[in-house]
């Protein structure tokens, strides 16, 4: 039976985070489960899934995954991955969280090399050596994606962005441009979208993340000092045997603050998984945004290159015909006058010197037509050419076909061009609102669970405390 790609329709989990060694060296490894299916997979292929995905889909906004420097550190410090056990769980839910948004993709949810990494058994090795990812271009720029499989502009229907395929001869040669170039035609909603991301950006990456930091940093502190107040309350009750009631209200407060200490680290876990994990998410977001909106820029300078160099090389073939047509006329204006000229201009004359019909060097170098320029360079390249024998109108010829190959070319490149950024920016808006209905929807949940969290927390605290004056008011 041939290959059937899993079932996407399950929410997918990742069990376990364990050690193991290949061919002498160690890494940690993954359980992905969802359904009846079970696979491992080390970061480095998440890594390598992620990088194909967006030079496949340079316009999707591909979700990320946590940074590769913690996760080298599980390698490098295992014993210490092993005693911070809430390292680990933060590695696999960020990596959960990634998959998951794959999965609820209505494109990428789809696409094989997905179904490939979750298929138990399969070698990612060979999945990254099969042509679809080998023959991707360097540069997605390289690539037409209105001339690739499964692009709907030409027959005139919905708009759909294809992925990336191989590099296509006339995209190859198109230069890719510098981004410091300026952009001459923009529209409107492009910068705003920018102005917009960067605002995103900094208050997620500036604000939002280093305040949560900061307050997480905070209640770690006070959860050590409430552990030191519970201890020190607790011991200063054995000295108060004398008066058993103040001793017992003593030891009812330092058991509130122990129990108040277990609530705050209870606190700091929630807020780690549902609070911290998804701002961080968000603030990587905001990089990648930028990259999407980068691409769809460097395609807009492609187009923008292409008609500039259309606009320059039709200015250089009318600049050839004009030429091509004076010399045409500048030898028929020859033609009919030399027979009246030849005499007196030049012949043999009584001192036997010689006859000779070809203009001298000088002559060609005064006669050379207007339209070629009026420099020094440009008369002498027109006199030489006479000297070594080269046929003016013939070099005139192939300039002119040249430049109209030339012309051919870029008509059909600024033609693709065109089609391929009205895809990208179809595309790039599409995943940017899918994106903005996804970011409303998980800040909300992130706020309600924030705040359910502070209620939960307070009212066991509260309880906790009404004991512990109960209690006090009986001393």
């Amino acid at each position: 039976m041939g290959y059937q790609p899993p079932q996407l329709y399950y929410v997918v989990h990742i069990n376990e985070a364990e050690k193991l060694s290949e061919s002498g060296a160690s890494f940690i490894a993954y359980s992905i489960v969802f359904g009846d299916y079970e696979v491992k997979r080390r970061y480095s292929e998440f890594e390598s899934l992620r990088s194909c995905l967006c030079r496949l889909y340079p316009t999707f906004i591909v979700p990320p995954i946590p940074e590769k420097h913690s996760i080298a550190q599980y390698a490098v410090l295992q014993k210490r991955a092993k005693e911070d056990q809430y390292i680990i769980e933060r590695r696999k839910r960020m990596l959960e969280h990634f998959i998951n948004h794959l999965v609820e993709h209505p494109i990428l949810s789809s696409e094989h090399i997905v179904h490939r990494f979750l298929e138990n058994g399969v070698s990612w090795t060979e999945v990254l050596h099969s042509p679809v990812i080998t023959n991707l271009p360097k540069s997605p720029l390289h690539s037409s994606p209105s001339r690739a499989p499964g692009s709907s502009i030409n027959d005139g229907s919905n708009v759909q962005m294809p992925k990336i395929a191989a590099t296509n001869s006339f995209a190859g040669d198109v230069p890719v441009p510098s981004t410091l170039a300026p952009i001459k035609n923009v529209e409107a909603r492009w910068m705003d979208c920018e102005l917009f991301t960067n605002k995103y950006a900094n208050q997620f990456t500036g604000v939002v993340e280093k305040n949560e930091s900061r307050i997480y940093r905070k209640l770690g502190e006070l959860s050590a000092d409430y552990a030191e107040l519970g201890a020190t309350l607790n011991g200063f009750s054995l000295l108060e045997q004398e008066h058993e009631l103040l001793a017992a209200a003593i030891e009812k407060a330092g058991q509130a603050v122990d129990s108040s200490y277990i609530e705050i680290n209870q606190l700091l876990g929630h807020l780690e998984a549902e609070v911290s994990e998804p701002v961080h998410e968000y603030a990587q977001y905001a990089a990648i945004i930028k990259q999407v909106l980068r691409f769809r820029m460097l395609k807009n300078l492609q187009t923008e290159s292409v008609q500039e160099a259309l606009v320059r090389q039709r200015a250089k073939l009318d600049g050839l015909l004009q030429a091509d047509d004076e010399a045409k006329r500048l030898a028929q204006a020859l033609e009919t006058g030399n027979g009246a000229a030849l005499p007196a201009a030049a012949g043999e004359g009584a001192g036997g010197r010689r006859n000779s019909s070809a203009p001298s060097f000088g002559a060609r170098l005064l006669r050379s037509p207007k339209v070629l320029g009026d420099g020094i360079m440009s008369r002498l390249t027109y006199a030489l050419n006479g000297m070594m024998d080269v046929d003016p109108e013939q070099m005139r010829r192939n300039q002119i076909g040249r430049a109209s190959d030339r012309i051919s070319l870029l008509e059909e490149q600024l033609e693709m061009l065109s089609n391929d950024l009205v895809l990208v920016n179809t595309s790039t808006q599409d995943n940017l609102d899918r994106f903005q209905k996804q970011k409303v929807r998980e800040l909300k949940a992130t706020l309600i669970a924030f705040a359910k969290m502070h209620l939960e927390w307070a009212e066991k605290n509260l309880e906790i405390w009404k004991e512990a004056k109960e209690v006090a008011d009986q001393v």
